[in-house]
């Protein structure tokens, strides 16, 4: 396979800007070779320590395979006489800089970096000795928006990153839509409607009664209503306000509808697909394999789609970033928040190399996943955009 000069154009970009100060932050879209831009920077140095940091296992293996690859095409080992260490974010309070690691021999890479900047693992990144090391952070989404304190800073992620190794190069989904260096996609929006028959179990451990989809809707939303006019002087305010807002979001995640259409959808859908959702439960439910923690055969199953012995997974955050998935057709979005970073991701599951791919999404009508749909949509607005309102139209596109 050849290189995609336009990509590897901007991956050198990406390793210029950040070769200035050694001590920075990478902002691209997934698929145009974040790894690629790792390697490049690590040679840029004269470090013999290396520490890869990834939020879960499979990340190790994809950057071993993407080494392979690189030496194939330059000639070069990036790992070479050098120690390389992986280690998963949620280890980083146990990490202790050797004693033999002088200055600036130790490189640390962050891989999907905004996972690091929470308030649990951050204080872990601060406290080592920057004297001692550089520092690539490399994402392809950085939240602008939500605010979350880390000692006495109240900041976004990307305000918190940026203070601490600074973003130098971005490269969006709309930058590698102009350059061609991401698939053409179009956009399938299914308008999905509550379910109006008594399919939901209602009520407490103590009573139970079966209920309606909308209705348990209305019941939600009340409740969120109730909590956020309460008066600021209630102590309990806050607490009930999110309480009530996620006990409505896991309801719209798990809708038993979605269910019933998402695996009519996945009996017509040509093409290799992932099925993207946050209810691990729901996936389990869609009679293919889930690639959830629930499920003791996912790095099975896992592999068995990535050597094309299955063709439809389902999936949550393990694959949101990591594993080179190779051909992926179609991305079905089930369930999902208002943040365009993940949106982004999830995108760019869909491999350049290709040349077409579909992205469906379900819209729940009159919920609040209308309105998380509005925001989530957005980095997508640059490809074609359809809307159909039976799930069995999508025939029409395929």
């Amino acid at each position: 396979m050849a290189i995609n000069k336009t990509k590897r154009l901007r991956q050198l970009e990406a390793v210029k800007s950040w070769s200035k100060d050694k001590f920075n932050t990478v902002l691209m879209h997934t698929g145009t070779g974040k790894t690629w831009v790792f390697f490049d920077s690590l040679l840029k140095t004269k470090c013999n320590h290396v520490l890869i940091l990834a939020e879960t296992t499979v990340r190790e293996e994809t950057i071993l395979d993407d080494r392979q690859k690189y030496i194939t095409f330059f000639g070069k080992d990036p790992f070479e006489n050098r120690q390389v260490q992986f280690m998963c974010y949620h280890s980083l309070k146990n990490y202790i800089i050797p004693k033999e690691v002088k200055k600036k021999k130790l490189f640390i890479f962050c891989d999907e970096v905004h996972e690091l900047i929470t308030p649990s693992r951050f204080p872990y990144l601060k406290r080592l000795d920057s004297n001692k090391f550089h520092f690539l952070g490399l994402t392809a989404t950085l939240d602008k928006l939500g605010l979350f304190t880390i000692g006495e800073e109240t900041l976004t992620k990307f305000q918190f990153l940026d203070s601490y190794a600074p973003i130098c190069y971005e490269y969006h989904i709309e930058d590698a839509k102009v350059d061609n260096t991401t698939r053409d996609l179009i956009v399938i929006t299914y308008e999905h409607k509550l379910d109006t028959r008594l399919n939901i179990v209602a009520g407490t451990k103590f009573k139970r009664w079966m209920s309606s989809e909308d209705k348990q809707n209305m019941y939600y939303n009340d409740s969120v209503r109730k909590s956020m006019f309460l008066p600021d002087s209630n102590p309990q305010k806050k607490f009930l306000i999110r309480n009530t807002s996620s006990a409505r979001m896991r309801f719209l995640h798990a809708l038993p509808s979605k269910i019933v259409a998402c695996k009519h959808l996945l009996n017509i859908l040509p093409g290799r697909t992932i099925v993207f959702a946050y209810d691990s439960d729901t996936l389990m439910k869609l009679g293919i394999p889930a690639i959830v923690v629930e499920n003791k055969n996912y790095k099975q199953d896992l592999q068995r789609f990535i050597n094309g012995e299955i063709n439809q997974i389902g999936t949550n955050k393990i694959l949101l970033q990591g594993a080179n998935l190779g051909k992926v057709d179609n991305m079905v979005n089930l369930s999902y928040d208002s943040k365009e970073g993940k949106t982004k991701q999830k995108a760019g599951r869909l491999r350049q190399d290709l040349s077409f791919g579909r992205v469906i999404i379900f819209k729940t009508l009159n919920t609040q996943e209308a309105k998380w749909y509005e925001s989530m949509v957005q980095p997508l607005l640059v490809f074609p955009q359809k809307t159909i309102n039976n799930i069995s139209e999508i025939t029409k596109y395929l």
